[in-house]
């Protein structure tokens, strides 16, 4: 189940389903050596979080295992790196219920059925630049078996 884990957190962090997240700031703050006023509108681009990654397009699982990339990350900035439920006050209250019923139908498809990708594309699964949320550019043909 750990690598089944894994390839979830690689498939959020790759294909983010909320691209933006914006708030407004309650109070002055200081954002990049700049005075942010209070009551402006502050946008978090999600996916280019999730960009900030060694070889961001590569489909890597491997990032999530123990030791991985993630570990990597300093203490500090950790939680931040990998925000697809967002972080913080205001995240998915869901997000554990979420991942844990998305592995365990995973692990279940998996064990049942094989899957083919049937796309003759170069590259299956690009995305889609306007789509939200996130869609692949020709759709992802697969076949189960």
């Amino acid at each position: 189940m750990l690598y089944t884990l894994s390839v979830l957190k690689e498939a959020l962090r790759r294909y983010s389903v909320v691209p933006v997240v914006t708030r407004s700031l309650k109070e002055d703050d200081c954002l990049g050596g700049n005075t942010v006023p209070a009551d402006t509108m502050v946008v978090a681009l999600l996916q280019g979080i999730h960009n900030q990654w060694k070889d961001p397009a590569q489909f890597q699982p491997e990032r999530f295992m123990p030791g991985g990339e993630y570990d990597q990350f300093d203490e500090a900035v950790r939680q931040y790196m990998f925000v697809p439920f967002i972080q913080g006050p205001r995240n998915c209250l869901g997000q554990h219920l979420a991942m844990l019923e998305a592995r365990v139908v995973l692990s279940l498809l998996q064990q049942r059925f094989s899957f083919k990708l049937m796309s003759k594309l170069p590259d299956p699964g690009q995305r889609h630049p306007t789509v939200i949320p996130v869609a692949s550019m020709d759709g992802l043909p697969v076949l189960v078996e």
